[in-house]
């Protein structure tokens, strides 16, 4: 993955993750959104999401969708 894709997939982590709620935002931790946002700031790219449609189905990047699937397991998940 080069330097543009490594920004270009965490605009579309950091813009997936916006259009969560608060509560799911802040399982997150700070420093850990706040290198998503530095990455994201690198990219001029606008995803388009549609909030009806489920994360398998967003047109976004399957690197994207692998780091979301980290980032739930680690912080989101609950048993």
């Amino acid at each position: 993955m080069n330097d543009r894709n490594v920004h270009d997939v965490f605009k579309e982590v950091f813009s997936t993750l916006s259009l969560s709620d608060n509560e799911v935002l802040s399982k997150i931790p700070d420093d850990v959104l706040q290198k998503i946002m530095n990455y994201a700031s690198g990219s001029y790219l606008e995803p388009s999401l549609d909030l009806d449609k489920p994360l398998a189905e967003q047109k976004i990047s399957e690197e994207s969708k692998n780091i979301l699937a980290v980032l739930w397991q680690l912080y989101m998940y609950e048993e």
